[in-house]
């Protein structure tokens, strides 16, 4: 029993990431779902649980004019246990490659 369990989530993983492999090497989420005869949602599923944080659904660019600087302002206050969750919450950010 254990070793069905086993080679079934080894199977599972494969399939997992077959569908980051398809998705990094440019196929869209649709052509992935129509492949492997799976749903669209399912897709996004794992993609996104691949890359925490990262939205495949577009991308923006904020246009600043050439003499744009950015606003001065003294540092917020903020608790010590505040602080610390700040901190956990740049270092993931730092971490995954999104700042």
């Amino acid at each position: 029993m254990e070793a069905r369990r086993r080679e079934a989530r080894e199977r599972m993983i494969g399939f997992r990431g077959r569908i980051v492999g398809m998705h990094e090497a440019g196929q869209s989420i649709r052509a992935i779902a129509n492949d492997l005869g799976i749903s669209t949602r399912t897709v996004r599923r794992w993609i996104r649980r691949a890359h925490p944080g990262v939205c495949t659904l577009g991308t923006h660019d904020v246009d600043l004019l050439p003499e744009t600087r950015p606003v001065k302002q003294p540092p917020y206050r903020v608790s010590p246990g505040k602080k610390a969750r700040i901190r956990s919450a740049v270092q993931y950010l730092h971490d995954n490659h999104l700042i």
